[in-house]
């Protein structure tokens, strides 16, 4: 070893940072600026022929790779720990060529190194003495020379960290394994270094917040613990102003590895996303120490559009998958609005109040009130709304459609039963119409009933004609009650007629007259009496008292028949009123009528025949009536009113 390290180590070059005392070589880490800088310096001692004895390996290690300028990047505790001396060997001393010799190269792949271990000879050169024989046949020795010899060594271990360095592999030797390998003295092909692997960061993540926020597609439990399989369990999730619905998972970088040469690898970078795009409507993106979130700005439904994948919160309900029983199954909804962009297939049930369907629609569909508007076609389905009006854009072919207190519009209609409070279509064949008021601008083999009816055009379709009733109020339960309350009027005369005979009777007394007579005077202050007349009426009056209490009564009886009687008269009246304005209401236009329709009154009850069966409202609409209700056609235009 030299005699003074510190000048020792000035031949190579910048070693402001290497410190040399009794206990051995030391890095200052204060004065280190990186680990390169260490490197280079192993890549002079090395290349000058030297090796560093008694190695502490880990210690190396960390100077080789802990402090490169990449580490430092992305580990900032190390920078905290970056100060005093690091003991990495206890002294320096020549590579001899002959021991240099002794080591093999590697077995080097993209990160592992492998080394053939075996037992190894080197060179020794040794003094042979030489020999004279004698006259007497002993030997002499005359003088020596020098042999070399092979003898049998051992490898070291830190001339081997040396020996690989100059062959590249200056990370991940496996200390222990060779250590090992070397004392085994055999031949074995081993592992000897491993290059560190990067870690690899992780993506950043959506990750929904809550249970109650995710669809549940399965079955829906029922109160008494029954499944019903026609329903989900929550395909609609409902939420809260400022409730929070996603939250961003920031992306992890990854930790960088070294090769075996101690060049630092670079872990890919993870994938990173703003969740500012994701944000739909009535949500927005609030930060805070928590994290980043995606919240709701308003009450309502959730909906993740697939296709976008934007999140958004509104207040009517948008599906875009279809009702089927394979992505929805049934639906009934709590919410004023529901929008389904996809298809109602056969058989599935939508309950809700102001329904929109942009597709076609095989199944029911069903409204607590608003309107129902079905943009493309109702075929096979059916479509019912208890408080509103139902518009279909397309083709409503056999269906039916109930709107007892709504406005049915419908374009194209085959097949079907419309009810409603007033309907309007623009093309009905072979169908069934019954509602207060009807427009259809054509009408081929349509059974028809209404108050009021207009027709632009009606005919026959394929020998079925078109029939119209025309629903007349039943004024015979009119002129009935009308004929009870005459009745009772002339019987009330008669009763009137005999109390006030009784009346008359009561008061004929003399004495009764005379006082009745006196005290209407005094009640109306036409009289003043003195307290000897009052002394006196009052004496009569008790006399009389019978008399007066009869007469009364009857007086009171005969005032309550008269009341009676007005009340009859008066409600007769609006009785004949009330059906001189139904029949008011009732007319009958048709612009364009052919031979095959026909025109009958049809006197009925509306309200029995509304609740009527589709089947059986068709075929009592279907029939023609008898000869007095029929009203004659011909090719003219027909308008009716009742006279």
């Amino acid at each position: 070893m030299p005699t003074s390290l510190p000048t020792f180590f000035k031949q190579f070059g910048d070693t402001h940072f290497i410190r040399v005392d009794g206990s051995g070589v030391h890095v200052d880490l204060a004065a280190l600026e990186s680990s390169t800088q260490f490197c280079d310096f192993i890549d002079r001692v090395v290349a000058a022929g030297f090796y560093f004895k008694q190695l502490d390996y880990p210690a190396f290690l960390d100077l080789v790779s802990r402090y490169s300028p990449e580490m430092l990047a992305t580990r900032a505790e190390v920078s905290m720990g970056k100060v005093g001396l690091c003991r990495f060997a206890a002294s320096v001393a020549p590579f001899e060529p002959s021991r240099q010799a002794l080591y093999r190269v590697p077995f080097v792949a993209d990160d592992s190194a492998e080394y053939l271990f075996e037992p190894v000879m080197m060179d020794k050169t040794v003094s042979v003495p030489l020999y004279d024989t004698l006259e007497d046949g002993s030997q002499e020795v005359v003088g020596s020379e020098e042999r070399t010899v092979q003898v049998r060594t051992k490898l070291d271990f830190d001339e081997f960290v040396v020996a690989m360095w100059a062959k590249g592999i200056r990370y991940g030797l496996k200390e222990d394994v060779v250590r090992a390998a070397m004392t085994d003295s055999r031949f074995a092909r081993i592992a000897i270094a491993q290059a560190l692997p990067v870690t690899p960061g992780t993506d950043a993540d959506l990750l929904e917040i809550g249970s109650k926020l995710h669809r549940d597609d399965a079955p829906l439990k029922l109160p008494n613990g029954a499944i019903d399989l026609r329903h989900f369990g929550n395909r609609f999730p409902q939420v809260k102003a400022g409730e929070r619905l996603m939250q961003k998972i920031p992306c992890v970088q990854g930790k960088p590895g070294f090769s075996l040469m101690a060049r630092p690898t670079t872990p890919p970078a993870p994938e990173d996303f703003d969740l500012a795009p994701l944000a739909g409507e009535g949500t927005t993106i609030a930060k805070s120490d928590a994290g980043e979130f995606l919240v709701a700005r308003i009450d309502g439904f959730l909906n993740i559009d697939t296709a976008s994948s934007r999140i958004s919160v509104t207040e009517k309900i948008i599906n875009y998958s279809g009702v089927s029983l394979r992505t929805t199954g049934d639906i009934a909804l709590q919410g004023d609005h529901f929008e389904e962009h996809g298809e109602v297939q056969e058989k599935r049930v939508v309950k809700g109040k102001n329904i929109t369907v942009m597709a076609d629609v095989f199944g029911e569909v069903i409204s607590q009130g608003g309107v129902i508007h079905l943009k493309q076609n109702l075929v096979g389905g059916a479509a019912t709304n208890d408080d509103g009006d139902i518009i279909i854009d397309g083709l409503t072919s056999n269906a039916t459609l109930v709107a007892k207190k709504g406005r049915i519009v419908l374009s194209r209609v085959e097949n079907s039963v419309i009810i409603g409070q007033s309907v309007e279509i623009d093309s009905a064949v072979n169908s069934c119409v019954l509602a207060d008021s009807v427009a259809i601008r054509t009408a081929l083999g349509c059974q028809i009933a209404g108050k009021q009816i207009h027709l632009e055009q009606a005919d026959a379709r394929r020998h079925t004609p078109t029939t119209v009733s025309i629903m007349l109020p039943d004024l015979v339960m009119l002129k009935v009650r009308i004929n009870e309350m005459r009745l009772r009027t002339s019987e009330i005369t008669g009763e009137i007629d005999a109390l006030r005979a009784q009346y008359d009777a009561l008061v004929a007394d003399t004495e009764v007259r005379n006082y009745l007579a006196i005290a209407g005077k005094v009640q109306r202050k036409e009289l003043t009496l003195n307290a000897a007349q009052k002394s006196s009426l009052l004496a009569i009056k008790q006399r009389i008292a019978p008399s007066l209490t009869a007469a009364a009564a009857t007086n009171q009886q005969i005032q309550a028949l008269i009341a009676e009687q007005k009340d009859l008269i008066q409600r007769a009246t609006g009785i004949r009123e009330q059906g001189a304005r139904a029949m008011a209401t009732v007319s009958c236009l048709i612009d364009q009528p052919s031979d095959d329709i026909h025109i009958r009154k049809l006197y009925a009850q509306a309200a029995v025949l509304f609740e009527l069966p589709p089947r059986d409202l068709r075929q009592m609409l279907s029939e023609q009536g008898q000869p007095e209700e029929r009203l004659p056609v011909s090719g003219e235009p027909f308008s009716w009113r009742p006279q």
